[in-house]
């Protein structure tokens, strides 16, 4: 799709740019994985998923779980339940 590879390209520009915080719809975010993947263990950008005008696909909880138990060794926020 035109649109995710147009997001991509703006991925790639602005985290080469000087911000912290990327947000993503959660839409997009489905299908920029491998793109985000290169994000995830550098301190910045940080890449978040979020939920789109279309709500929530849960792709954004399941992204901070996974931060805070990389970050902190262990399932703080949810005790390893859904």
């Amino acid at each position: 799709c035109d649109e995710v590879e147009e997001a991509k390209k703006v991925l790639h520009k602005i985290a080469r740019e000087d911000y912290a915080i990327i947000y993503i719809t959660e839409q997009l975010y489905q299908y920029m994985l491998d793109e985000v993947e290169e994000y995830t263990d550098l301190r910045l950008p940080a890449v978040i998923p979020i939920p789109g005008k279309d709500g929530s696909l849960g792709i954004g909880m399941t992204s901070v779980r996974k931060s805070v138990e990389r970050a902190v060794g262990a399932d703080i926020l949810f005790g390893g339940e859904d």
